[in-house]
This record gives structure tokens, C-alpha cells and sequence, in this order.
């Protein structure tokens, strides 16, 4: 990436002024994930509606549906649609509404997978850095990585 690609305005004015329910939501859901696991992240332009990701974080998080379930119990927001939906990677959608004073407030809240025990650990998989690339190789007991050969790249 150029420097001049580096020094592209964003797009968006900052700071963002959240709304006092997705602020007060977002506090909570942080303390909330951290006890069950999760990190929490936002996503989006928070314009239409607020966009939440909840990331598997520690080996011990908890239950997608518990996560969703506390969050509901202590925010006051509600399960729009019952069930979540499964979107790209495994990740789980509900969509959480609050309809106080007449005006909804949406928050689109995702959860990502938790890893399989069955994955095997990055440092089983790669033994370390190509010398030519400087790109991860897998344990094939050659020098260089797949995309090069004789230490130099294809």
C-alpha cells in the first residue's frame, strides 16, 4: 500500500455521536461478553441501525445463545425474530429491537463460532517463515513455501 493511499480521508466524520441506547447497550454488552468470553466489537456506519460482533475470546466463553440471552435480559432490548440466522462462516444474527417513545431502535448482533477442538494449534500446522517470501510455510519439510521455488518466488 502506497503513502498516498495511506493518507486517503475516511470517509466519515469523527468522532460518531452514538445514540444514548446503543451507548448504554454497548456498555453493557462489553461487560456482559467479558464474563462469558466474548470480546465485543462494532461494525458498520451506525447510521440506520448498530451493527455488534461478538468474538469468541477467551478457551472458556459460553454458549452463543446464553451471550444473547444475558445481553436481552439486561438491556431491556428484545429478540426480534426468535431464532438467529446463519450467515457467512458460521456467524449467528439476531436482530435485537427497543421500541421505547415511539421511535425503534435496531441492533443487528452477530456472533462468531467458537473454534473447534478438533483445530489443531498454528504452531503444529507452520513451521515458520519462507526465506525467500517471508510468508507462513506448512511443516512439508521444504525451505521455501508453496509459491516458491529454489528460494525464489514464481
Amino acid at each position: 500500500m502506497s503513502n498516498n493511499e495511506l493518507n486517503q480521508p475516511l470517509g466519515c466524520a469523527f468522532p460518531v455521536v452514538m445514540d444514548p441506547e446503543y451507548s448504554e447497550f454497548l456498555t453493557k454488552a462489553r461487560i456482559i461478553g467479558k464474563q462469558e468470553g466474548y470480546a465485543i466489537a462494532l461494525h458498520g456506519s451506525m447510521t440506520r441501525d448498530f451493527d455488534v460482533v461478538a468474538i469468541p475470546w477467551t478457551s472458556s466463553c459460553h454458549d452463543a445463545f446464553n451471550l444473547v440471552m444475558r445481553l436481552c435480559l439486561n438491556t431491556g432490548w428484545k429478540d426480534q425474530d426468535g431464532d438467529p440466522v446463519e450467515r457467512d462462516h458460521g456467524r449467528l444474527v439476531w436482530s435485537l429491537i427497543r421500541e421505547e417513545f415511539g421511535d425503534p431502535r435496531f441492533i443487528d448482533l452477530s456472533v462468531m463460532p467458537r473454534k473447534p477442538k478438533q483445530n489443531i494449534k498454528i504452531s503444529e500446522r507452520y513451521l515458520g517463515r519462507c526465506k525467500s517470501c517471508g510468508k507462513f510455510k506448512e511443516r512439508d519439510g521444504h525451505d521455501s513455501c508453496s509459491g516458491c521455488v529454489d528460494g525464489r518466488a514464481e
